[in-house]
This record gives C-alpha cells, sequence and structure tokens, in this order.
C-alpha cells in the first residue's frame, strides 16, 4: 500500500514540475554598468573586448560594426516559447578601432520576418511510395569481382 502512495505522489510532483516555467537566456545579458565603462572617443575594440567580451556577431560587410545580442525565452508546460526580453547591443568602430558610437535595440524594434511559401516546380511526375519502393529493387546489387 505504501508503495502506489509513493509512487503516486512522484508521478503528481512529476506532472506538477512539468507544467513549471522554464526560462532559458541566449547570448550575453549585459548590465548596465557594464555597458557604461565604455566611452565613445575614448574605449577601442580591445577595451570593449575585455569589458564585454567577444561580439556575438560582427557585421558580414562592415568589421567596425559589433553587435552584442542577448534573449530570454519563457516558456510553460509544453507550449511555445516566448521571448521575454530582447536586446541587442550595437558597437560602432571609426577607423582607428575606437568606439564611436553605441546604439541599442529592444524587442519593440524587431520585425518578424516572414517566409516565402512558394515552391520550385520540377520536371517529370511525383513518385508513389510504391514506385519508389520498387524502383530500387535490384539496384543494390554487388559489382563483379566484389568479395
Amino acid at each position: 500500500m505504501s508503495h502506489r502512495i509513493i509512487l503516486a505522489a512522484s508521478a503528481a510532483l512529476l506532472l506538477l514540475s512539468a507544467c513549471a516555467e522554464q526560462v532559458s537566456t541566449h547570448g550575453q545579458i549585459l548590465r548596465t554598468a557594464t555597458v557604461e565603462d565604455v566611452k565613445p572617443g575614448v574605449a577601442t575594440k580591445r577595451d570593449v573586448r575585455a569589458i564585454l567580451g567577444s561580439p556575438t556577431s560582427v557585421a558580414p560587410f562592415d568589421t567596425s560594426v559589433w553587435y552584442y545580442i542577448s534573449q530570454v525565452k519563457v516558456q510553460e508546460a509544453f507550449f511555445k516559447a516566448e521571448t521575454a526580453q530582447q536586446q541587442v547591443l550595437i558597437m560602432h568602430f571609426d577607423g582607428a578601432d575606437v568606439v564611436d558610437s553605441i546604439g541599442v535595440r529592444g524587442e519593440e524594434d524587431s520585425e518578424e520576418i516572414l517566409l516565402v511559401s512558394r515552391e520550385t516546380p520540377t520536371a517529370g511526375h511525383k513518385l508513389t511510395f510504391l514506385e519508389q519502393l520498387i524502383g530500387n529493387v535490384g539496384r543494390f546489387t554487388k559489382e563483379e569481382g566484389a568479395k
């Protein structure tokens, strides 16, 4: 009898823990005091790397722009995770690798990118499962002389 009670209590705890909110952090959560240590016109790339660490991303066509991206997502039970907080810190450097300007973008500045659902048509006809299965019979035979 006591085994059933322990088993039932364990199952109930497991179910309750599955409903708990899960918080996941992606990227670098930068503290305001740390960012304020980076002074435009004074700090160099080396200084920024020492204070904030390596950037999350560097602009692909302009290495004088660094991005520090952070995101906090919250997921409840089996529902899709939702973004609770998002921040992008943008560092612009001048030609001498000194910080020129600092910008901050939040979730309100982001835009959703919609994927195009079009498909490229191909020539021929679509094979059914049975045609694919039968079409492969005999294709995979040993070559002559193979052991």
